[in-house]
């Protein structure tokens, strides 16, 4: 948990194109990892990255998961995979991050109020945000999908109806709306669009189940609804 891996990286997308993009993040990067390889490989770009599961690319430090136990291994993790981001000096960097991630600040609204704490948490995830821009490097930023309150294949299963399944978010606030918002030289990826009308989202779109569990895209899912958007971006950096 503490350890990081001292490995070379390595390549996917067009390992041979003139640009290079880097992804970031948490489990949610993993998840659209196949639709921005495609779309990467598609457009001639080279693509690389570093993942680890419920550690944010805010600049704070947050607690274990479901825990409020100090987690410094988070901090090291990314601080060591943005320096290694930087001295690559790609063309784009792609963040996605659980909004989930972001809540784990290892400050409590008790003590701070939910207003005050969710002020630090984007002035963080824009202190990280910065180190990339301030080094020329184009930012594009993955929308936090919106958690079912169940895993969507098992209701499926158990429901044998997609309209059953469909569920209504619950509005809180994912901070990524707020970054890109605050930060017009984000690209923002709104990956919520393809599965949610308004507050509805939708198990299954066009024949493809959405998530693979509460909160990540399933592979079909992403290729089809998430590559386009990646596309668009990608073109947007260029």
């Amino acid at each position: 948990d503490e350890t990081i891996l001292d490995r070379e990286d390595c390549l996917f997308g067009d390992v041979s194109g003139d640009r290079s993009v880097v992804l970031l993040g948490d489990s949610i990067a993993s998840a659209v990892f196949p639709p921005l390889e495609k779309a990467a490989r598609d457009r001639g770009w080279q693509l690389t990255g570093w993942a680890k599961a419920a550690c944010t690319l805010g600049d704070f430090d947050v607690f274990k998961q479901n825990t409020t136990t100090p987690w410094p291994g988070c901090a090291a993790w990314r601080e060591d995979v943005l320096e290694r981001t930087l001295a690559l000096k790609p063309d784009a960097v792609v963040i996605a991050n659980s909004g989930n991630s972001h809540n784990r600040i290892s400050v409590l609204v008790d003590d701070v109020g939910k207003d005050q704490r969710d002020e630090l948490i984007q002035e963080g995830l824009a202190r990280t945000v910065e180190r990339f821009t301030d080094a020329g490097i184009r930012v594009i930023l993955v929308e936090s999908p919106h958690r079912a309150p169940y895993a969507i294949p098992e209701c499926l299963l158990d429901e044998l109806s997609i309209s059953a399944c469909t569920y209504k978010h619950r509005g809180e606030s994912n901070h990524t709306d707020e970054l890109a918002a605050r930060h017009d030289d984000i690209i923002y990826v709104e990956s919520n669009d393809v599965m949610c009308k308004g507050e509805e989202c939708f198990a299954a779109v066009d024949g493809m189940i959405t998530f693979r569990d509460f909160l990540h895209f399933t592979k079909t899912f992403g290729l089809a609804k998430l590559t386009p958007m990646f596309d668009e971006a990608l073109a947007q950096a260029e």
